[in-house]
């Protein structure tokens, strides 16, 4: 009997032992936080060149932990009509000392997830993007893992390591394509060491690949052109222009001469590059991801099936092209709807690999979100509702005309909202930039004009 106690005595301390060492087994929950995104503005939740209250939400980790029903904090984020993601001038935290288990900083690529650090000690003393989402954390994305210790870890990054060659919209060139992106061999040193670190710092890890950022909506054919210019052939069968090229025309920095200026213009050969660059990267993913047993969520293949096949949610085609719903105003950062069709395929993974019992978002969810979404033309008129005024992207675009469309759902309630004060502050906002010498100065330089023209459309 004696022996019998002695021996159950013993398994206890062994099952005890095990599961210390090993934490969320036997059903005791992981010492960290339940779910951690790491990566980038997709991750942060920019939509239309800005991340604050009114886009945070609907990022597609967000999205992922309601489903799941995973705990999510989120560094919420106070802008307003002038706001730019990056820009801490005239953006703040809502609640600058509760710790985020939202990470992913905007403009992060693989070498500064790794090593882009947030040191401010008072929220006074922020300034950079990384530092307004960690603090009051200090220490760089993956650094913040590892002292986290959490249980679920969604990773997207490495899309700015191709990104910036079309966010570059003046210098459309195969030599500087090549120079903006980063080498297979410096993106797989680290890929690899922040998988490796992943791997000691998360019960469950999932990654994802990085969509053809040829195909999304920054890009514009000459029917995309002709649909804000009026008809004309502005462009080459086969080329492309960005939407940053095309708002330099409608707020009067250009005319559409631009477009024979072959720095303005991706072709066919240009594309090429993009394309067999982001195809490298995509390699090195999969064959790390393979190599320390973590799944891959395939967002390149789900994003060429939109692209070709757009899926149709509140009776709309949720399209690629600008202003088509699978992006924002940007063209750039995904739409509300674009996000949650980006988390059914983290949940699908989650499910699928690791058990979870996290069903996918339903084709109700699916179709209420896209009635809702600022960004899907419901009535198909040409423009959208928009988010009127959260961001200088949403202020012009909505004193141009582009967004702003109160016969979308939900739209007058949206547009009463907008006070008379901010409405003021959007017109002189439109009219400096229609008339630079307002500001005191009797031309903008080419370089003050370039400056504007990418704050609106951060990466």
């Amino acid at each position: 009997m004696m022996k019998t106690k002695a021996s159950r005595f013993v398994l206890m301390l062994w099952l005890l032992a095990w599961a210390v060492a090993a934490p969320g087994s036997l059903g005791i929950s992981w010492a960290g936080p339940s779910l951690v995104i790491v990566g980038d503005s997709l991750g942060e939740g920019v939509q239309s060149g800005d991340a604050n209250l009114r886009t945070q939400p609907y990022s597609y980790g967000m999205w992922v932990a309601r489903q799941a029903r995973l705990n999510l904090t989120l560094p919420y984020i106070v802008s307003g009509p002038l706001g730019v993601v990056g820009d801490t001038s005239v953006r703040h935290r809502l609640f600058p000392y509760t710790k985020s288990s939202n990470l992913a900083v905007s403009g992060a690529d693989s070498w500064s997830v790794l090593h882009d650090r947030a040191l401010a000690t008072s929220p006074q003393a922020i300034t950079s993007e990384t530092e307004l989402v960690l603090f009051p954390r200090t220490g760089s994305q993956i650094e913040i893992v590892e002292a986290l210790q959490p249980e679920t870890v969604l990773c997207w990054i490495g899309n700015n390591d191709v990104l910036s060659a079309v966010h570059a919209y003046d210098q459309l060139n195969a030599t500087r394509l090549a120079a903006l992106m980063t080498l297979p061999q410096d993106f797989e040193a680290n890929y690899r060491e922040l998988v490796s670190r992943l791997s000691q710092s998360a019960r469950h890890v999932v990654l994802a690949d990085l969509p053809d950022v040829t195909d999304i909506a920054f890009l514009l054919d000459n029917e995309d052109l002709e649909r804000f210019l009026g008809p004309g052939q502005y462009l080459d069968e086969g080329s492309r222009t960005t939407v940053a090229a095309l708002f330099m025309i409608l707020l009067g920095f250009a005319n559409p001469s631009i477009f024979q200026n072959s720095d303005y213009v991706l072709d066919a050969a240009e594309t090429a590059i993009v394309q067999e660059r982001t195809e490298a990267l995509n390699a090195v993913i999969h064959k790390v991801a393979q190599e320390f047993g973590f799944p891959v969520v395939k967002i390149s293949k789900k994003f060429r099936e939109y692209a070709q096949n757009p899926p149709v949610y509140a009776g709309t085609p949720i399209a690629r092209r600008y202003l088509g719903g699978l992006f924002s105003l940007d063209g750039v950062h995904p739409s509300n709807i674009g996000h949650a069709l980006a988390a059914n395929e983290f949940l699908s993974t989650l499910q699928s690999r690791y058990g979870r019992n996290v069903p996918q978002l339903s084709e109700s969810t699916l179709n209420d979100i896209a009635a809702r979404d600022p960004f899907v033309d419901v009535d198909g008129d040409g423009r959208v509702r928009g988010r009127p005024l959260a961001g200088m992207l949403e202020t012009i675009a909505l004193l141009l005309g582009i967004s702003g469309d109160v016969e979308d759902s939900c739209a007058s309630r949206t547009a009463q909202q907008v006070s008379d004060e901010d409405r003021q502050r959007a017109l002189s906002l439109l009219e400096a930039l229609r008339n630079p010498s307002r500001r005191g100065a009797a031309v903008w330089s080419q370089n003050e004009i370039r400056r504007v023209i990418l704050n609106l459309f951060h990466p």
